[in-house]
C-alpha cells in the first residue's frame, strides 16, 4: 500500500478532480501574472538608458545621407 499524500496533497486527493485542474491552472495563471508584474516593476524602476552620444547619427540623419547617394 502507497503512503497518503500529505498536506496539501491529500486535500486535493479528496476534491473533484475538475475542481482540482481549476485550482492548478489558476495557480500557475497567478505566478505568470506575478513574474510579468515583476518584470514590469523591474524595468519601470531600472536605470534608464543612458542617452545617446553627441556624435551618434539619429535615425533622420542616416536617411538624408542615404538619399544623398
Amino acid at each position: 500500500m502507497s503512503a497518503a499524500p500529505v498536506g496539501f496533497e491529500s486535500l486535493l486527493a479528496r476534491m473533484p478532480r475538475w475542481f482540482v485542474e481549476h485550482a492548478r491552472k489558476t495557480a500557475a495563471r497567478g505566478r505568470r501574472r506575478r513574474a510579468a508584474q515583476q518584470a514590469r516593476f523591474e524595468l519601470a524602476f531600472s536605470a534608464r538608458v543612458t542617452p545617446r552620444q553627441a556624435g551618434a547619427p539619429i535615425w533622420h540623419d542616416t536617411v538624408c545621407d542615404a538619399r544623398q547617394h
